[in-house]
């Protein structure tokens, strides 16, 4: 019943998206999505079923859509916490996820977490960024959760200990 209602390991193939909403045709992309990929058509999806996780956009399941990525796809850099926008595929059928980036905690501001550094948490602002990254489901490297504990201020907790695969940089040195 769980699967049922939530999606399971049988609603999805792996790199399948979520046709059921999805618009199966290109339709016209969203502005800001048309300003960052030069789009002018693409499909969109809610869900996109990945190496075993279940990924989603914001406005589907916020849960879902929190991923720590590499930006660029350069596995050297540390991954950035961010939330999926837009789950897309252009004519040439590469899904790609349009993440907002977790803004940072403004200078200045103590991160009451950089004195346990076994603790993968992090403080930073509640908002996200207006610009998209464009990345794809292989640059995603773990899932994250978020508490928004204040109007100015999130707390972002890496996902990625419930994974022998999850390879996150220590966020304290």
């Amino acid at each position: 019943m769980f699967d049922r209602a939530y999606g399971g390991p049988d609603s999805l193939r792996d790199d399948e998206m979520d046709l059921d909403n999805a618009d199966r045709s290109s339709t016209a992309t969203p502005d800001d999505l048309r300003s960052a990929t030069g789009l002018r058509n693409a499909v969109l999806s809610a869900r996109h079923w990945h190496n075993g996780t279940l990924y989603s956009k914001a406005s589907t399941h916020v849960g879902n859509s929190l991923v720590y990525y590499y930006a660029d796809g350069i596995a050297a850099s540390d991954p950035i916490p961010g939330s999926i926008k837009y789950i897309y595929r252009p004519k040439d059928g590469t899904i790609t996820y349009a993440i907002q980036r977790q803004v940072p905690a403004s200078n200045g501001t103590l991160d009451p977490f950089r004195h346990y550094p076994d603790i993968p948490a992090k403080l930073y602002s509640s908002q996200l960024s207006d610009s998209l990254d464009l990345v794809r489901p292989d640059w995603v490297v773990a899932q994250y959760a978020r508490w928004v504990m204040h109007a100015d201020y999130a707390v972002v907790m890496s996902l990625c200990q419930v994974s022998i695969f999850c390879r996150l940089p220590r966020l304290y040195s």
